[in-house]
């Protein structure tokens, strides 16, 4: 932010970049920074597995890389624009450099230094890259940014599952290329159609008189989490174990978990990028845990052929992760709680307003002085929205509550592919 006569704007996403690019030559000149560095590409995994259908062995492109690099790097990332099948790519590469990687992780998350002269020691890396998100936000908010949205357009209503007739479109003709939208993160956060209500929504709520009936909480594909939910990380045995504690943020509602269940609902690139309530209760507890941005270790099996975040997932990875997370009461099948992790890039997590009273669904944490009390919540209300980047959403039940993922016969499971040869 830049300040002039008591007016304070959003600097550029040029200006916030020249900046960054000044200072990470800063960072890059300390000693203690290119140590870690040195560490840090000692440490790589190589080969690595490619994502994709067709998952190939590569080199680590980070092999005998200079910190230099990962500076350039982010300045290629900074504009990059996503057409249909690349979304990935950068946020692949840079996974590269922390898969099974420790000492990765370290260097972008935890590593502290005072390389800009400060009396302490910061997590100066960590703090680079929050303020390059910034930047990469700037200019997804940006015209300059709209290049590939006919691209997206055109991609969106080829696919059948959900045309552009679904969505709020500033300019339903498309007499512009873009069809009204400003930037790339106002086409990639669009709303579904009259708020997905009315006698014919895009997205119609399944059995929604029905309480006992959980709902898909946003376009997604499912895993259910084979592990055992615990309130602090144990040593896995034949299951994984979740530090539920953690991902909740040390809510006072963890407990409730104890050895529950789990189900991943993965956000890929194309799908709609807002979430819903899976159930219908009392939003009694929701909040923003701040974590950090890059770091999943376990990127081949996250990425694992198109089947992102399965079931051999170590999920415990997102306790540290920038998150969002939302407690339900039913009553009845008693507490569910939604976390909304943001992954790479912009990792921007936002609640939802809610159009009757203007109310969001942030509701805080009850002795709080933030706190607004229980907000009802019908199962398929939006809850949020992501910008541009990586999410997720877990879904996390009390012990005997949520067993399996169950259909009925003639319900879609997924969309088919041509066989990879």
């Amino acid at each position: 932010t830049t300040c002039s006569n008591g007016t304070c704007v959003r600097a550029t996403w040029r200006a916030q970049w020249a900046a960054l690019a000044a200072d990470w030559q800063g960072l890059c000149a300390d000693p203690v920074v290119q140590a870690a560095w040195e560490d840090a590409v000692a440490g790589l995994a190589t080969p690595v597995l490619t994502s994709g259908a067709l998952m190939t062995e590569v080199a680590n492109p980070w092999v005998g890389r200079a910190c230099s690099d990962l500076g350039n790097f982010f300045g290629k990332w900074l504009t990059f624009l996503p057409n249909t099948t690349d979304g990935l790519q950068y946020i692949q590469e840079m996974n590269f450099l922390v898969r099974r990687n420790p000492k990765g992780i370290f260097f972008l998350n935890r590593l502290e230094t005072k390389a800009h002269g400060q009396s302490a020691v910061c997590p100066e890396v960590f703090d680079w890259t929050t303020r390059w998100l910034a930047a990469r936000m700037a200019f997804m908010d940006s015209g300059d940014s709209v290049k590939l949205i006919p691209e997206w357009v055109a991609y969106v209503n080829d696919d059948t599952t959900s045309p552009l007739s679904d969505y709020e479109v500033p300019d339903p003709s498309c007499r512009t290329p873009t069809c009204g939208f400003t930037s790339f993160n106002a086409w990639f956060a669009r709303e579904l159609k009259n708020h997905n209500e009315g006698p014919e929504p895009p997205r119609p709520i399944s059995n929604k008189d029905d309480d006992s009936i959980l709902v898909a909480p946003a376009d997604s594909e499912i895993n259910f989490i084979l592990s055992s939910i615990t309130m602090e990380t144990e040593l896995p045995v034949k299951t994984r174990s979740i530090n539920v504690k953690s991902l909740l943020g040390h809510s006072r509602f963890a407990e409730r978990f104890n050895r529950g269940t789990a189900i991943s609902c993965v956000l890929m690139p194309n799908n709609y990028h807002r979430f819903h309530a899976p159930v219908t209760g009392s939003l009694v507890e929701s909040r923003l845990v701040k974590g950090f941005y890059f770091g999943i270790s376990d990127g081949a099996t996250w990425f694992n052929r198109g089947n992102t975040g399965n079931s051999d997932m170590d999920f415990f990875l997102f306790e540290d992760f920038q998150r969002a997370y939302y407690i339900y009461n039913t009553s009845k099948h008693g507490f569910v709680a939604q976390i909304s992790v943001g992954l790479a890039e912009i990792s921007s997590v936002n609640p939802a307003t809610r159009p009757s009273d203007n109310r969001s669904t942030w509701v805080g944490v009850k002795g709080s002085p933030d706190y607004e009390g229980p907000l009802p919540m019908s199962k398929g209300d939006q809850v949020g929205y992501f910008m541009y980047g990586g999410s997720l959403n877990i879904l996390i039940f009390e012990s005997g509550v949520f067993s399996s993922v169950a259909v009925l016969i003639g319900q879609r499971l997924g969309r088919l592919s041509t066989p990879v040869m």
